[in-house]
């Protein structure tokens, strides 16, 4: 018979039949790169981070700035953005607690690896009550006159300005008169004194001022950090538990910066409020100011919120604006203002939505039922498309952007929404009932170089890996535990966080993975006894080093196993002298390095039975490129090949005898 040689290696298709398959193709493929046709497999993961908060860390994400970075992570679902804010980098972030903003210094306050350690409320209140004003004096022409205000928090250069107050009553009075307006909120506090009572499982508080906090909030009381239950008053809220010997309250995340007033009022015929006064921090203020004479900065704020407390999925529209949805409802921050979300920018949808995602030109919302189309660039103008089949979201994490389309897992398989609509986009590669298989409800999916990665876990870990490079995604996988998938923003390396670690995918040092890649059935012209083999492989490692480091391993566990024996290891606290000990507070074991790669390919040969399986028919562990037997006195209509190893295989050679093997290029 002639040889068969195998020198591209592909990726795997599910819901195709192991001989049906392109030639390429694979019915295993797991831990190889496969990015340039050979079988290269991926290198071990590596620690860079520990954690001192308790896994499983389900979000991770690295602050960096001017060279300085931090680790934040959760271990529950939280969203992070870099802020779109001109000259500063701070970082906004959801489902810890009410929205969140803090600056680099501030996630790093306190040390500690349990950042972010401190953040602030993101957004600043409007006022409730409308300023009173009265005129007196003055000679000229009679005017009628409305006041607002607004509150202004001003932190590190940033200025963060909320909604205007109530509009004030009109009042008629002189141009160059005496303008008296009292009465305004004083600014909203991030602390005071406060008595509770305790009844029916809640403690209500009434507070000495307005406390501004809303349902959902989180205060610090008698050092617990609790969540707001209700708020009955502008002095009074509820949190669960029996706190009524408390005194005092706190923000768990305060106002950044020193919160002020600014005075607008109405001026000549335009109608429009203009800025009068800024920096106010009493409760009222004299206005004796000529319309020529005021600041006139128009107000932009009036309809400016906080974002809403249960905000979700936090992402970045290339306007600049924010985004996120709270219960069925899309929202929105007005561009360049990551505190400001007006209401009516809002966008609702029929069912609770689950995930989204911007790409393109649009937006792409999963929902417990029907995905929706959002297109538009400007909040405010967008318009939103309900689609018609029923592809519900099960796995808030799954949603991701590729650029041009976004993707979320559904029971049918991973949703493309895009301009051209929305589809199936695994179609190629899963039918609806082999993709419920990968347990979609628990899937995380990122893109990092040109790979979509889609990590499940439905008892099995793994990682779906799909390379997005040309016209026709192929895919593979990989075998990896983990609780989040991040992709870095300066690098775009992709880390995922297991227990309370953070990894490294594939790093560029370190040693190799074991890859895992099976053939397609091969179905011969004719049966036939393939009788010899030959791998074309790269040693993983140089021979020299191997060595060296096998014989450092050995030495180390010659030198710890009598230590081991004697159940002595000086690890104890005042077990030796201070001073005397090889290690603080450690052993004095030897430290044993990590195995190194094997230079070995394990080889395995499956051919078919009546019973239309394919059993293992022969395995052989190969350390060098020379052909070899296989076993003979049988005769066979199918095979396929496996390949197990840590090094790079260039190709895979079969034939009826080691001659027809000399014939393959």
């Amino acid at each position: 018979m002639g040889a068969i040689t195998i020198k591209q290696f592909g990726g795997i298709i599910p819901r195709t039949s192991r001989r049906l398959i392109p030639e390429q193709a694979a019915q295993i493929a797991v831990n190889c790169r496969l990015s340039d046709g050979e079988l290269v497999p991926f290198k071990q993961p590596k620690s860079v981070y520990n954690s001192d908060k308790q896994g499983p860390l389900l979000s991770i994400y690295r602050a960096y700035e001017n060279g300085n970075y931090a680790w934040m992570t959760w271990p529950y679902d939280v969203d992070v953005v870099k802020a779109p804010l001109y000259g500063k980098a701070r970082w906004c972030f959801t489902g810890d607690g009410e929205p969140r903003i803090a600056a680099l210094s501030d996630i790093t306050s306190g040390g500690g690896n349990n950042y972010p350690a401190v953040a602030y409320t993101l957004g600043t209140p409007r006022p409730v009550t409308a300023p009173a004003v009265s005129s007196s004096g003055g000679s000229g022409a009679v005017v009628d006159r409305y006041y607002v205000y607004t509150f202004v928090a001003s932190w590190d250069g940033i200025e963060f300005e909320g909604g205007s107050s109530p509009i004030s009553t009109v009042v008629s009075g002189r141009v160059d008169g005496t303008w008296s307006i009292t009465g305004m909120d004083a600014t909203p506090p991030n602390s005071g004194s406060a008595t509770g009572v305790y009844a029916s499982g809640e403690t209500e508080f009434t507070t000495s001022d307005n406390h501004w906090l809303r349902v959902g909030e989180q205060v610090v009381i008698a050092g617990n950090t609790l969540t707001v239950t209700a708020v009955s008053a502008a002095n009074k809220f509820k949190v669960q538990g029996n706190y009524a010997s408390a005194t005092t309250w706190e923000r768990k995340a305060p106002f950044p910066g020193t919160i002020t007033k600014r005075l607008y009022r109405t001026t000549g015929s335009t109608g429009q409020f203009q800025l009068v006064a800024e920096n106010i921090t009493g409760t009222s203020y004299t206005d004796t100011l000529m319309d020529d004479a005021i600041p006139g900065d128009e107000l932009i704020s009036s309809d400016w919120d906080m974002p809403p407390v249960g905000l979700k999925g936090l992402f970045i529209l290339p306007s600049g604006a924010l985004a996120g949805f709270d219960g069925n409802k899309l929202r929105f921050s007005e561009p360049y203002q990551p505190h400001a979300w007006p209401d009516s920018y809002g966008l609702v949808c029929d069912y609770p939505i689950v995930s989204a995602a911007h790409f393109g030109v649009g937006i792409a919302i999963g929902t417990e039922s029907t995905p929706y189309i959002v297109t538009g660039v400007v909040p405010g103008q967008m318009s939103m498309e309900r689609w018609s089949e029923v592809y519900p979201c099960l796995s808030k994490r799954s949603m991701v952007s590729l650029g041009n389309a976004a993707l979320y897992a559904s029971n049918a398989g991973l949703i493309s929404i895009s301009q051209a609509g929305v589809n199936v986009w695994t179609l190629p590669f899963f039918t609806k009932y082999e993709f419920e298989a990968y347990a979609p409800e628990t899937m995380i999916s990122v893109v990092s170089e040109n790979r979509l990665y889609v990590h499940y876990n439905n008892g099995q870990q793994q990682c779906l890996i799909f390379n997005l490079l040309g016209d026709t995604p192929y895919l593979t996988a990989a075998h990896f535990e983990a609780d989040d998938l991040y992709v870095d923003d300066v690098s775009g390396g992709l880390y995922f966080s297991s227990e309370s670690k953070v990894y490294q995918f594939d790093p560029s040092d370190g040693y190799a993975m074991d890859q895992d890649w099976m053939s397609r059935e091969i179905v011969l012209p004719k049966p036939a006894n393939i009788g010899a083999a030959r791998v074309n492989f790269d040693l993983a490692i140089d021979p020299v080093q191997q060595a060296a480091i096998e014989a450092e391993r050995a030495a180390a566990v010659a030198y710890n196993t009598p230590l081991l024996a004697s159940g002595n290891l000086y690890g104890a606290w005042n077990a030796r002298g201070y001073g005397r000990a090889a290690r603080w507070n450690g052993s004095v074991l030897m430290s044993v390095p990590d195995a190194p790669p094997a230079n070995e390919v394990t080889f395995q040969l499956y051919t078919e039975s009546y019973s239309g399986e394919m059993p293992l028919r022969f395995a052989r562990t190969v350390t060098d490129n020379r052909p070899f037997n296989l076993p003979s006195g049988y005769k066979t209509n199918s095979i396929a090949v496996r390949v197990i190893s840590q090094c790079r295989i260039k190709s895979i050679e079969l034939g009826g005898t080691k001659s027809d093997l000399a014939t393959t290029g």
